[in-house]
């Protein structure tokens, strides 16, 4: 079934090694890491489906979001759940996690829960889609990074604002500037010739803003 076909697909996802902002490598893709939880949204047979990384169910949690996308079916997207405001452009993990760790906002039967939808609305999360495995039935896992990036912005540019692209900045330099101006949690460098890798990998690093780095 489509279903297990895609939960095989999510089944290792690539996780960044270590790098420190000296030592990363230069002319890759430079996305901001955001502060959320790692989730895949996956559209088939019509509907909008979120799974985290353990592969367990967050569609019911995040209604705002699998309700109004509109991209085409059999599609999947990696990125991170995050919940944006003003003071966190990059995610406020404590808001998220209040959120994700309580009950649903929409029931098995299709109510509503009256204390996690008022958090929903209090608080609205955005899906931040920063690779690509899938679109419209084709699989993009073999294409190189640049060009998964390219179709991601693509298949982004026109959805609802509760689904929008990583943030990609032209190189390190300019990343470092901004998250260290919104004291963010760091920057995600991907090798942007390789495939889409699977389990740690040395072709996506992950710098994060401490305070020994400068």
């Amino acid at each position: 079934s489509p279903t297990s076909q895609h939960n095989t697909m999510i089944d290792n996802p690539p996780k960044p090694r270590k790098t420190l902002k000296n030592e990363a490598p230069t002319g890759w893709t430079t996305q901001l890491k955001y502060d959320g939880t790692r989730q895949f949204l996956i559209i088939e047979d019509g509907e909008a489906r979120l799974l985290n990384k353990r592969g367990n169910e967050k569609t019911r949690h995040f209604h705002e979001v699998t309700q109004n996308t509109d991209l085409p079916n059999d599609t999947i997207i990696d990125g991170e759940m995050c919940i944006i405001d003003e003071q966190h452009p990059h995610g406020n993990l404590p808001l998220l996690q209040k959120r994700d760790g309580g009950k649903p906002a929409i029931r098995r039967d299709g109510s509503e829960n009256f204390k996690a939808n008022l958090l929903r609305k209090q608080y609205p999360a955005t899906f931040i889609g920063f690779d690509l495995l899938r679109v419209a039935g084709e699989d993009y896992t073999d294409t190189a990074q640049r060009q998964r990036q390219d179709k991601l912005t693509e298949i982004l540019s026109d959805t609802a604002q509760s689904v929008k692209t990583a943030r990609v900045f032209t190189d390190i330099s300019d990343g470092w500037g901004w998250v260290k101006e919104n004291s963010a949690e760091g920057l995600v460098v991907k090798h942007p010739d390789k495939p889409y890798p699977s389990g740690r990998t040395g072709h996506w690093k992950k710098i994060k803003n401490t305070t020994d780095t400068i």
